[in-house]
């Protein structure tokens, strides 16, 4: 869905903003009614190696911040997203996104030596799946990323006596620089894209006024505001054309001779 619209007062990048971020929060949600399947993979990576009630105590803030985020996105959608006035939610259901998968480091992580890298490789998978999610409000994926990046540290204080752990972050944090730093020249190209297509549309809508006005400037006398020859000839051949192709009949005959003309015949 978008929210192109040719006769918009806006500036094109103004309303390729707004598309933009229309696109955005559609697409998040659509993203997060698929993240229990992420969840279980984690479960299923750390059910043998993480306590329990870690894995629990995760699953819990998730499903929480999860359902409001859900519920936030919902009545965004059902008011008709608007970046000046959602902006600052759609940035708050990213950070409450990035802080529920950075808990997978601070609770799940430093239990064994190689459970961890998965971890962190899962952690940059999401990372990946959600770029193109953001591609076209990249701000809301920085403020998801640092949220993850943000737990992440933090954890490896406490977890400052394992080393591998302190090595997976520093890796995690690598891929996260780079792949923001990528996608935010994409963003820009992405933007562009929808600002070019917004103003195609409206030189479009302006294409076809300018037309329709020729067109009725041809077809009416300019002093009395009435419908000339041409539009009689217009409108003539029209019915013929339907006429031929049987949708509506059309009579077209010759003068009938005089009476005495028919008896001398």
């Amino acid at each position: 869905m978008t929210r192109l619209d040719a006769t918009a007062p806006e500036a094109p990048a103004e309303v390729a903003r707004e598309t933009g971020f229309f696109q955005c929060v559609h697409a998040l949600r659509r993203t997060l009614a698929t993240t229990p399947a992420g969840w279980l993979l984690m479960v299923w990576i750390c059910w043998d190696q993480v306590p329990h009630s870690q894995i629990f105590i995760w699953l819990t803030v998730f499903a929480i911040t999860w359902l409001i985020n859900l519920w936030v996105l919902q009545v965004v959608i059902g008011a008709g997203p608007r970046t000046g006035r959602h902006a600052w939610v759609v940035l708050g259901v990213a950070s409450l996104d990035g802080l529920a998968w950075g808990m997978a480091v601070w609770l799940l992580m430093g239990y064994d030596a190689i459970l961890d890298p998965w971890l962190a490789a899962v952690l940059c998978g999401v990372g990946a799946v959600n770029a193109p999610v953001y591609i076209t409000y990249i701000r809301a994926y920085r403020v998801q990323i640092a949220s993850i990046w943000a737990v992440a540290v933090v954890a490896s204080v406490f977890h400052a006596e394992r080393s591998h752990v302190l090595v997976n972050i520093v890796g995690l944090s690598v891929f996260y620089a780079l792949i923001v730093f990528y996608m935010q020249s994409i963003a820009q190209r992405v933007l562009e894209g929808i600002r070019l297509q917004v103003a195609n549309a409206t030189l479009a809508e302006q294409l076809r006024v300018a037309l329709h006005l020729v067109e009725h400037d041809a077809a009416t006398d300019m002093l009395t505001g009435q419908a000339n020859r041409r539009a009689l000839d217009l409108l003539l051949k029209q019915q013929m054309e339907l006429a031929s192709r049987g949708v509506r009949t059309f009579v077209c005959g010759q003068l009938t001779p005089p009476l005495t003309s028919r008896v001398q015949m």
